[in-house]
């Protein structure tokens, strides 16, 4: 993602050790813990194609994500913006493809706190901002509440887009009338 500098995979080095980190340049160097796991978006589209077999005529043994390990991310991620909230810092851009996968399949939250750069005018309207966000640019913890109920969506559809078949011009204009997705027909009702 060029819009946010240039990110490299480097080490740092402490006298308790070594550890893999992300380099990424902003107005200077920050530096990141290290998520070799990709993003939690392209782990479910992976994990959706993979788990397909080739031929039209067999099913797979078994899916690689069942419904327990999704509900594992979808409870990570709730902790992770609980935490950030506790500490009162909004996220403003809650999304499957900002949140960092481990190798253990430990979901980690990045790019929270944006809103601080973010301007309240101009900024385009995204598939996850709440209405208010979409209307009046305004960001807030019960904006992240609306951005986790798409990205549970997303879980459940292991990676599809919010608001499938829509232009953003129709989102937003449903989205701030109270339009809200169907809840997907194989999630259950409780989720």
């Amino acid at each position: 993602m060029r819009k946010f500098g240039d990110v490299w995979k480097g080490e740092l080095r402490t006298k308790q050790g070594a550890a893999s980190v992300a380099l990424r340049q902003v107005t200077g160097t920050t530096v990141h813990e290290f998520v070799s796991g990709g993003t939690l978006l392209t782990f479910l589209q992976f994990d959706n194609q993979s788990s397909k077999s080739p031929y039209g005529n067999i099913k797979p043994a078994k899916p690689r994500l069942d419904e327990s390990q999704l509900l594992k991310f979808a409870w990570q991620v709730a902790k992770g913006m609980e935490f950030l909230a506790s500490n009162k810092i909004i996220h403003g851009n809650l999304c499957a493809h900002n949140i960092m996968m481990t190798e253990d399949r430990i979901c980690k939250i990045s790019d929270y706190g944006m809103t601080s750069f973010m301007p309240l005018s101009g900024s385009k309207p995204t598939r996850w901002m709440s209405p208010e966000g979409m209307q009046d640019r305004k960001w807030s913890i019960e904006g992240d509440v609306w951005s986790y109920g798409i990205l549970l969506w997303e879980i459940v559809t292991l990676g599809a887009r919010p608001y499938p078949k829509m232009t953003m011009d129709m989102v937003k204009q449903q989205v701030t009338q109270g339009y809200k997705m169907p809840r997907p027909s194989h999630c259950g009702q409780e989720l």
